[in-house]
C-alpha cells in the first residue's frame, strides 16, 4: 500500500537498485557487467523522467486562457479571471485581457468575465480579419520563482543551432507598476488592480448568491419556471385540441380570451376544462411576475455600479453625493424609490393575458423574495470597503484619461 505524499521516483529507484545488488551477489563476469551497465542507464533515464514531471511548472497566461476556453459555467468564469488579473493583470497592455478573454469566451460568458459593453480590446480590431490564435495574439507570460509575471523571450536559435548565451548586464529598469500613476492619480497601478480584485471578489458575493437563488430558491426563476413546466406537460395535449377548436371558431385570438369573453365553458374546447386553463394561468403569471423582477433587480445592480463610477470620475453626482441615496421611501424621483413602490403594483403582479384578464396576481412571496435580493444589492454599495476600492479605481482611471 503506498502511502500519501510518498516520492513514487525514489520508491521505484530503491526497487530497482535492490535487484541490481542481487545480481551482483552471483559470479561477475564480463557479460553480467555489460547486462548492469545497461540495466543502470535504463534505470537512470527513468528515475529523471519522473523526477522532472514532479517539477511544477509555472503558471502561463496562455496556458490558463487556454483552460478558461474549456468553462462553461459563469461562476467558474469569474473567478478564474480574477486569478488572471492578478497573477499577469500588472505585465499587460490596456486591453489586452480583456481582447483575448472576447475571442476565447462564448459571449453568454462574457459578462461573468467582467467584460463590459464597449471595453476597450487591444486583440480584436489587430487582427484584421484573421482567425485568433492564443500562442500567436496572446503574449507568451509565466510567473517566476516570485510569482511575478514575466515575458518570455522568443527563441532566436537557428534550428539544431546552439543560441550563445546572452551576457548578463545590471538591471536599470524600475517596476513601473509599484510607482505612482503618471496620469495624475494618487495611487499605483499595483493598488489599482488589487482595488479592482478586492472590488470584484465583494461584487462576486452577491453575484454568487443570486444566481444561487435564481437556481435554487423556491421564489427563484429556475423553481418557478419548472413549476410551468411540470403543469404545461400534464395538459398540452388537452391544450392543443383546445386550441384548433378555437382556430376553426375563427372568434378569439387566445383561450384566455374565450374566457374572459364568458365562452369558456366545459366540453366546449374539448376535453381542456376550466380548472386546467386556471392552473396554468397561475403558473404562468406567476414565472412571468418573477423573471421580470430578476432582470430589473439585476439591471438595477449594474445601473448602481456605473452611477457610482461616475460620481468618483467625475468628484459628484447629483443622486448619489446624497448620503441616504439608499433611503428607498425618500426619493420619488429616483428609480430606487420607483421600484420598491411598484413592487407589488397590479400592473407589474399581472403580465401577460392572464393576468390583463385578472385570471391571477403574481405571488406576494415573490416580490417580497426580490425585496431582499435588492436589499443586498444596496447593501453591498453601503459597505466601506466597497466605497473605498471604487474611489481608487475611479481615481486611476480618471488619472488615466487625463493623460491620453
Amino acid at each position: 500500500m503506498s502511502k500519501c505524499g510518498a516520492n513514487e521516483a525514489l520508491k521505484s529507484l530503491t526497487e530497482k537498485t535492490s535487484e541490481m545488488a542481487d545480481s551482483l551477489k552471483d559470479t561477475v563476469d564480463l557479460d553480467k557487467l555489460e547486462e548492469f551497465k545497461a540495466k543502470a542507464d535504463l534505470i537512470k533515464g527513468d528515475i529523471e523522467n519522473k523526477l522532472l514531471s514532479q517539477i511544477p511548472k509555472p503558471k502561463n497566461l496562455q496556458e490558463e486562457l487556454e483552460k478558461i476556453k474549456g468553462l462553461k459555467e459563469g461562476l467558474a468564469v469569474g473567478a478564474a479571471v480574477l486569478a488572471l488579473e492578478k497573477d499577469f493583470g500588472k505585465a499587460l497592455g490596456a486591453g489586452v485581457l480583456t481582447g483575448a478573454l472576447k475571442n476565447v469566451l462564448d459571449p453568454v460568458l462574457q459578462g461573468a468575465a467582467g467584460i463590459a459593453a464597449g471595453a476597450e480590446d487591444a486583440i480584436s480590431d489587430a487582427l484584421g480579419g484573421k482567425k485568433f490564435d492564443i500562442c500567436k495574439n496572446v503574449p507568451n507570460i509565466e510567473l517566476d520563482e516570485n510569482g511575478e509575471p514575466v515575458e518570455k523571450a522568443k527563441p532566436g536559435a537557428k534550428p539544431n543551432e546552439k543560441a550563445d548565451k546572452p551576457k548578463e548586464v545590471e538591471k536599470t529598469v524600475e517596476n513601473n507598476a509599484e510607482k505612482p500613476s503618471t496620469g495624475g492619480s494618487q495611487y499605483t497601478f499595483d493598488e489599482y488592480l488589487q482595488a479592482r480584485v478586492d472590488f470584484k471578489k465583494k461584487r462576486q458575493e452577491i453575484i454568487t448568491s443570486f444566481n444561487k437563488d435564481f437556481d435554487k430558491h423556491p421564489n427563484g426563476v429556475e423553481q418557478r419556471l419548472k413549476e410551468l413546466t411540470k403543469t404545461w406537460n400534464k395538459i398540452k395535449r388537452k391544450w392543443k385540441k383546445a386550441d384548433r377548436i378555437r382556430e376553426k371558431e375563427k372568434k378569439y385570438a387566445h383561450l384566455a380570451d374565450a374566457y374572459a369573453g364568458g365562452a369558456f365553458v366545459d366540453g366546449k374546447y374539448g376535453p381542456l376544462k376550466k380548472e386546467d386553463l386556471l392552473e396554468f394561468a397561475v403558473k404562468r403569471v406567476n414565472y412571468d411576475y418573477c423573471t421580470q423582477l430578476n432582470n430589473e433587480v439585476s439591471d438595477m445592480e449594474k445601473s448602481i455600479f456605473e452611477n457610482f463610477k461616475f460620481k468618483y470620475k467625475m468628484g459628484s453626482h447629483p443622486f448619489f453625493d446624497n448620503e441616504d441615496w439608499y433611503d428607498k421611501t425618500k426619493y420619488p424621483e429616483n428609480f430606487i424609490y420607483q421600484w420598491y413602490e411598484t413592487v407589488f403594483s397590479p400592473e407589474k403582479r399581472s403580465p401577460g393575458k392572464s393576468g390583463q384578464y385578472g385570471l391571477h396576481q403574481g405571488d406576494k412571496e415573490i416580490g417580497d423574495f426580490f425585496i431582499s435580493e435588492m436589499d443586498a444589492v444596496l447593501g453591498l454599495y453601503q459597505d466601506e470597503e466597497v466605497i473605498g476600492y471604487l474611489d481608487i479605481m475611479a481615481d486611476y482611471e480618471a488619472g488615466d484619461e487625463l493623460k491620453q
